[in-house]
């Protein structure tokens, strides 16, 4: 092609195609490809797009070769405070461009992240690549630097709202710019738990006085004050000396779960059989180390009563002894149904007695019905007996009365035989002076 061809090719394109191509400058190493004439050379890169629905970075650790363990340096983040509840942040980013790009003049686009979940992302980031043939005049938020990679760090994003980038740039190259833009952020959820606290009360009541031989029932009350469930409940009660139940002296029982504000009662059927005072403990156990523990005291009035005996303590064999037996009530209640026992032993019969007594020969025992003993009060009674035979013998006596209350006591009598004295007068014959 000749020169004058060239030049009257040029004067056929238009006027800005002709500047288009004196401004264009081809590579020094490689051959220019054949230009077809364009009507215009408005280019427009198509937008590139790229949504990220599931935005998740893992970051794993790199690890350094080393002769010796290195510890890990840790850094405290301050904690995030989140809504409880289910987090669905949703996180896009997206290239936008209100003009046209065109090589070799200053272009502004977009970098739009949006987050359309329903919850908020946390310590939002966004890496974006541009590739060699574009340089970078300006960003908003800015850069210390313009290099092909760049972060913005844009912190929390809430739900429904958007952040904007605003890249100003210029293109060298005509043809697709190929920039890309990465997002990364923090799903934050936050436990909506209630932690419940289960507690245990304890309690028992009962009667403060009863009578030897009554009943002395105790109720125990179990309660949960808290407001979570008690689980495996269990009262363990011990059941002093004194106080009878009929499983025995240590009863443990199942109370199962109780609710917050839950209470059950449990009676100890107990009987008085001997009196004083008497300490009932009780415990309650559940799940978790709950532990309460009570006590009930109560005093067992039973009547006291003693019993005495006064006789010789010597007798000889064949002379009659008199016994003097008394019975004092020296409690604090009367009782009912006093009854008075004297066993006879072998060296010695039976002759009489007062007070209606009644003698049973083949036990030796002279029983006497006093009925009922007032508090304070003495009953008393005479037996008349015969030593028979020579030793040491022994008389027990026994006072008993409805309530349980018994009393022994004794005295020894020693049994002697007694002298006989003898005077003969014997007549002589023998000569009598006159």
């Amino acid at each position: 092609v000749s020169a004058t061809e060239k030049s009257e090719s040029s004067d056929e394109l238009p006027a800005w195609a002709r500047s288009a191509k004196a401004g264009f400058k081809p590579q020094e190493k490689s051959a220019s490809p054949a230009v077809t004439p364009v009507k215009a050379m408005n280019v427009s890169m198509p937008t590139a797009t790229l949504k990220i629905d599931t935005p998740v970075r893992i970051d794993e650790p790199v690890v350094t070769p080393a002769s010796a363990p290195v510890a890990p340096e840790v850094s405290a983040k301050p904690a995030t405070e989140v809504a409880a509840g289910p987090q669905n942040p949703n996180v896009k980013v997206e290239w936008t461009s209100k003009e046209g790009i065109n090589v070799g003049q200053e272009s502004s686009c977009q970098l739009v992240v949006s987050n359309s979940g329903s919850s908020t992302a946390y310590n939002v980031e966004v890496d974006a690549r541009f590739p060699a043939d574009v340089q970078l005049i300006s960003t908003n938020p800015a850069q210390e630097q313009l290099v092909p990679d760049l972060t913005w760090s844009l912190g929390n994003i809430p739900a429904g709202e958007t952040r904007s980038i605003q890249v100003v740039l210029v293109p060298t190259q005509r043809g697709a710019l190929n920039a890309s833009a990465e997002v990364h952020f923090t799903a934050a959820a936050q436990s909506g738990f209630v932690v419940r606290e289960p507690l245990l009360g304890l309690s028992i009541t009962g009667p403060e006085e009863v009578m030897v031989g009554d009943p002395a029932s105790q109720s125990v009350t179990i309660t949960n004050p808290g407001n979570g469930i008690a689980k495996n409940v269990r009262l363990d009660a011990l059941i002093p000396e004194g106080l009878e139940h009929t499983r025995g002296e240590r009863l443990i029982m199942d109370v199962g779960s109780l609710n917050p504000g839950e209470s059950r009662t449990i009676r100890l059927a107990l009987a008085a059989m001997t009196g004083g005072d008497k300490v009932i403990q009780v415990s309650a156990s559940a799940e978790g180390g709950l532990l309460e523990s009570s006590t009930s005291t109560m005093k067992v009035i039973a009547p006291s009563l003693t019993a005495a005996i006064d006789g010789p303590g010597l007798r000889y064999k064949g002379r009659s002894a008199t016994y003097k037996l008394k019975v004092v009530n020296d409690g604090t209640i009367g009782t009912s149904n006093v009854r008075m026992m004297h066993k006879i032993p072998e060296g010695f019969e039976y002759i009489s007695s007062n007070r209606g007594a009644t003698y049973d020969a083949p036990t030796r025992i002279l029983s006497w019905f006093v009925g009922k003993l007032e508090a304070g009060k003495t009953a008393e009674m005479e037996v008349e007996l015969n030593a028979s035979q020579i030793g040491e013998f022994t008389h027990y006596v026994r006072a008993t009365s409805e309530h349980g209350s018994t009393t022994d006591t004794q005295v020894i009598t020693r049994v002697e035989g007694a002298s006989a004295l003898v005077m003969d007068i014997v007549d002589l014959d023998d000569p009598v002076e006159v």
